[in-house]
């Protein structure tokens, strides 16, 4: 019996699916960043036309993580972890639709 059956829901995965690129993005504008505001970080990747690229990166976690679910039989999780991913695929993509 898994020991982690009681977690495996789709929101357990679909919630840290969403937040874990935000974090990421934030520990790579920490490393990155060269003294500049957040504000002036994110208007810096937009005018150079990385916002896509800074996205792909942000997201391999949560395909990482997808992997681990799915390993470990939390299925739900799994689900959620890959609607995640879909939500963060159309965001890019909508991003390349309609650039700010």
């Amino acid at each position: 019996m898994n020991k982690y059956l009681k977690y495996d829901k789709f929101l357990t995965g679909f919630i840290p699916g969403i937040i874990l690129p935000f974090l990421i993005a934030l520990l790579i504008f920490l490393f990155t960043s060269k003294n500049q505001t957040l504000l002036d970080y994110y208007f810096e990747i937009l005018r150079r036309g990385f916002m896509t690229h800074g996205i792909t990166i942000c997201v391999i976690p949560d395909v990482i993580l997808f992997f681990v679910f799915n390993r470990a039989d939390m299925l739900k999780s799994a689900r959620g972890m890959l609607g995640a991913t879909i939500f963060w695929v159309l965001v890019m993509l909508v991003n390349k639709i309609v650039p700010l």
